[in-house]
C-alpha cells in the first residue's frame, strides 16, 4: 500500500467553491473522503450514505457527495463520503482508478495506468 500526500483542488460539481488541499494518497482506502467542515464550505449536498468498514474494522454508514477533484492537471468528478471532522481529505483506490493512475510502489510518484501495467509484469519493448 502507498500512502502520501498531494495537492488537489477540491470543488461542488458545478465548481462555484474551489479549495486546495493536501489530500491523502491512500491505496489501501477504497473512498474518496472530504471532511465535514470541507463539504460545507464546498457547499456539498449529501445524495445518500453508504456503509463501509473504517480502518480500526468497525463499520459505519457516511453521507456521500458528488465531488469535483483536480490533480496534476487532471480533472474527474467523483462520489465522496463526508465523514466528521478531524477527518483527512483522502483520494482512495476508487479516485485513482477514475484518474488512470497508479502508485509507484517505490516512491511518492504517481503514474499512468498503462506504464504501471507494463512495468509490474515485466513487458518488454523490442
Amino acid at each position: 500500500m502507498g500512502v502520501f500526500t498531494k495537492r488537489v483542488l477540491f470543488s461542488d460539481w458545478l465548481r462555484q467553491v474551489t479549495v486546495e488541499v493536501d489530500a491523502v494518497i491512500d491505496t489501501g482506502s477504497q473512498y474518496c473522503v472530504v471532511p465535514e467542515s470541507l463539504a460545507v464550505l464546498l457547499g456539498l449536498q449529501p445524495a445518500g450514505t453508504d456503509w463501509v468498514v473504517l480502518a480500526d474494522g468497525r463499520e459505519a454508514e457516511f453521507p456521500q457527495a458528488g465531488l469535483r477533484v483536480e490533480l496534476e492537471g487532471r480533472v474527474i468528478f467523483i462520489t465522496t463520503l463526508i465523514l466528521p471532522d478531524p477527518a483527512e481529505p483522502i483520494l482512495g483506490a476508487q479516485a485513482l482508478s477514475t484518474f488512470r493512475v497508479g502508485v509507484e510502489p517505490t516512491g511518492e510518484v504517481l503514474i499512468p495506468e498503462v506504464i504501471r501495467l507494463l512495468t509490474i509484469t515485466n513487458w518488454e519493448t523490442i
